[in-house]
């Protein structure tokens, strides 16, 4: 005697349901939580070497994770939301030059910010990056200096 149609139906439907299933509440949470999640802030050193004190500037960009972040973009802009390489072409905003190729969870990229006494001040930072996911992402921050001595 052959078993129904309608059984063997049923199992098919069933693990259809099982694998959707395990998809929407298993793998798709789990892939979703392996982004990167960046941060920025201005550090403010002064130092003191032969030739006297100096000031300089540096962007600080930290991926918190738990993804790496890979070609990672940083450009900066002043209160008007401009882009400072673009305001004064003279001045490499950022040292060392975009795109950068890799920034592993938790770790931080210091960058050194190179302007003239015409370069307005830095107020935002628009971080680009890919992470794994099928677009590039961005983000925008905006800054706060931190004296640090």
């Amino acid at each position: 005697m052959k078993p129904p149609v309608w059984s063997a139906l049923a199992a098919w439907v069933a693990l259809v349901i099982s694998v959707a299933n395990l998809w929407y509440s298993v793998i798709r949470v789990w892939w979703r939580e392996r982004k990167a999640s960046p941060s920025a802030r201005l550090d403010l050193f002064d130092y003191h070497n032969k030739s006297g004190w100096h000031e300089e500037v540096r962007v600080v960009v930290t991926n918190h994770g738990p993804a790496d972040m890979k070609e990672v973009e940083v450009q900066l802009f002043d209160d008007d939301g401009l882009s400072l390489e673009l305001g004064d072409p003279s001045v490499s905003a950022l040292w060392p030059k975009m795109p950068l190729g890799w920034l592993h969870s938790e770790e931080s990229l210091y960058l050194t910010l190179n302007r003239s006494l015409g370069t307005r001040d830095p107020r935002a930072a628009l971080i680009r990056w890919e992470d794994g996911r099928r677009s590039q992402q961005s983000r925008w921050i905006w800054l706060s200096y931190h004296r640090v001595t």
